[in-house]
């Protein structure tokens, strides 16, 4: 594995997993440290709300986005390479998790999930400005990441408490208009 590795990154010491390696901090050049040290919330959302947060004057910890581009602490190209890094490693660990579950469910809900948030953020839709944002938001959160984490788990749905979606939805969906109505 140390082959796929950037060659800014130090191989794996002996006897440790190169997957540690990886995850650390300690792996990225000064540059891409600070940019991940800056802010621990990366939201793709932000790229395209952009000119929208500038004008923003009121952004709470809840709504008006994670501000990383705005305040500065993260540069709009570190941000959509952290995107597709992370869509492409969701995407490998759901064939991973497909694959051993035997379970395909898994990729069709990784694939679902990134669909939904393309049309979350992504022109031509771009819902979260026309409506429709917030139950996007409620199907992605409250629907198909309990799905999908339940099944990485245990690979089949035999005993998942179906019921729950029953207060998971509307849970959901309240959070997702409380956070956006101050951002209109």
């Amino acid at each position: 594995i140390t082959k796929y590795l950037p060659s800014k990154c130090p191989p794996p010491a002996p006897g440790q997993p190169a997957v540690q390696e990886i995850a650390s901090i300690e792996t990225f050049d000064t540059e891409t440290k600070n940019d991940i040290k800056s802010d621990s919330v990366i939201v793709l959302p932000d790229n395209f709300d952009f000119e929208t947060d500038l004008k923003n004057k009121t952004a709470t910890i809840f709504s008006g986005g994670s501000r990383v581009l705005v305040q500065g602490k993260i540069k709009k190209s570190t941000l959509l390479k952290a995107a597709k890094v992370m869509a492409l490693l969701s995407f490998i660990v759901s064939i991973f998790l497909s694959y051993y579950h035997f379970n395909y469910l898994i990729v069709v809900l990784c694939l679902t999930g990134l669909l939904l948030l393309n049309q979350y953020s992504y022109p031509p839709l771009k819902l979260s400005y026309r409506g429709g944002g917030e139950l996007l938001q409620m199907l992605g959160v409250g629907l198909v990441l309990p799905i999908f984490g339940y099944l990485g788990q245990f690979g089949e749905m035999k005993n998942f408490p179906i019921e729950n979606f029953a207060f998971l939805l509307p849970i959901n969906l309240s959070c997702s208009i409380a956070t956006s109505l101050p951002d209109d």
